[in-house]
């Protein structure tokens, strides 16, 4: 058999080092165990943010649907107030309505009785002198 003799380069040498030295850096089991306790850490971290969170949204939305039923009975009750409202302010036309017959009547009352008072008044300053039995036909007669 013959043997063969490998000729080996230095420079191939350092290179194939280095390579390997820097894979070890790569996959280095001294730093790899802090690494995995410290992502189990922030893990459990981020877990409890979440949850927290997520209990933070469903209270919310607890929170929004109470605020919902309260805004449609609120809108319930503005309906039924407003409908309320026409009807009063219906009633109030009519009644301004009716307010303004009666000053228009007061008004002609006001007129007859100042008419009755004058012809009162022309009656104490101008007496009828007449006999009893005809006094209170012509009394009558200027009264109306």
């Amino acid at each position: 058999m013959e043997s063969k003799t490998y000729n080996v380069d230095v420079r191939n040498v350092i290179i194939i080092a280095l390579i390997l030295f820097c894979v070890w850096l790569y996959f280095n089991p001294f730093n790899n165990s802090n690494k995995i306790g410290d992502l189990e850490k922030d893990n459990k971290n981020k877990t409890e943010q979440i949850t927290k969170i997520q209990s933070q949204r469903d209270s919310l939305a607890l929170e929004r649907k109470n605020l919902d039923t309260k805004i449609e009975s609120l809108k319930k009750i503005t309906e039924s107030r407003k409908d309320s409202i026409k009807y009063l302010q219906s009633i109030s036309i009519k009644k301004e309505i009716q307010i303004i017959g009666l000053k228009d009547d007061l008004k002609t009352w006001e007129e007859f009785l100042k008419e009755r008072e004058r012809k009162i008044e022309e009656l104490e300053r101008n007496p009828i002198i007449l006999p009893k039995n005809q006094l209170a036909d012509k009394t009558a007669e200027k009264l109306n």
